[in-house]
């Protein structure tokens, strides 16, 4: 493909079971690469599709503690980056 998206190249290739994310992936192409490999999608749709696809709130609510972790860590880079003299 002379014109792929980084996030194909994130995902191709990779094998899992779900692939979790925000609004800012809710794109066909996208959807339909993660679901011809046999995973699972869940992507809240975008409020301006004509079609709203269902998606597991349980799931998704697990991918704010991920967002969460990577806050913190955040947080304390300039401790963990912090040189010696």
């Amino acid at each position: 493909m002379p014109d792929i998206k980084p996030s194909f190249e994130l995902i191709s290739g990779i094998e899992t079971n779900q692939l979790l994310a925000d609004k800012a992936y809710d794109a066909d192409k996208l959807i339909e690469l993660a679901e011809s490999t046999g995973c699972k999608v869940i992507i809240p749709p975008k409020i301006n599709r004509k079609v709203q696809r269902k998606i597991d709130k349980h799931i998704y609510k697990e991918r704010h503690l991920v967002e969460c972790f990577f806050a913190k860590i955040k947080l304390y880079r300039r401790v963990s980056t912090r040189m010696k003299n």
